[in-house]
C-alpha cells in the first residue's frame, strides 16, 4: 500500500508583511511598521502562520480545494485530458461516465463539513 502524503500549500515569510504593509503609492513601507516587522521572533511568525493557516480554513479553505479539484479532475483539464473528445451524443443515449464519480464528490463534500483540523505533523 502506498502511503499517502501531506502538501505544503503555502509559507509565510517576512517579506509578505511587507509586501501587505508597503504604501502603494510611494512604494516604501513605514518606518514603525518596518521595525515592528523585523522585531518578530521565529516564535512570532510561527503563531503568525498558525493563525492564518486556522482562518483559512475556517473561512475559504474548503470551498477553494473542491474548486480547484473539479476544474482538475474534469475531462477538459484534468484525467482523461490525454483522450479524444467524445462524439456527441443522442438524446436517447447514456451520459458518458465522469471521470470523477459522484461517490468521490460525495465523499468530498461531507469531508468539507469536518471540523477544519489540518495538523500534518505526521
Amino acid at each position: 500500500m502506498t502511503k499517502e502524503r501531506f502538501y505544503p500549500i503555502t509559507s509565510l515569510h517576512k517579506d509578505d508583511l511587507r509586501h501587505l504593509f508597503r504604501d502603494a503609492a510611494t512604494g516604501k513601507l513605514p518606518l514603525l511598521i518596518s521595525r515592528a516587522i523585523d522585531a518578530l521572533t521565529h516564535e512570532d511568525m510561527k503563531d503568525i502562520a498558525s493563525k492564518l493557516a486556522d482562518q483559512f480554513c475556517n473561512c475559504c479553505y474548503w470551498d477553494v480545494l473542491e474548486e480547484i479539484f473539479e476544474d482538475i479532475s474534469s475531462p477538459s483539464e484534468g484525467c482523461g485530458a490525454d483522450e479524444p473528445p467524445a462524439p456527441p451524443t443522442l438524446p436517447q443515449e447514456q451520459e458518458p461516465e465522469a471521470c470523477v464519480t459522484e461517490e468521490a464528490v460525495s465523499h468530498a463534500h461531507q469531508l468539507k463539513g469536518g471540523n477544519g483540523n489540518h495538523d500534518n505533523t505526521t
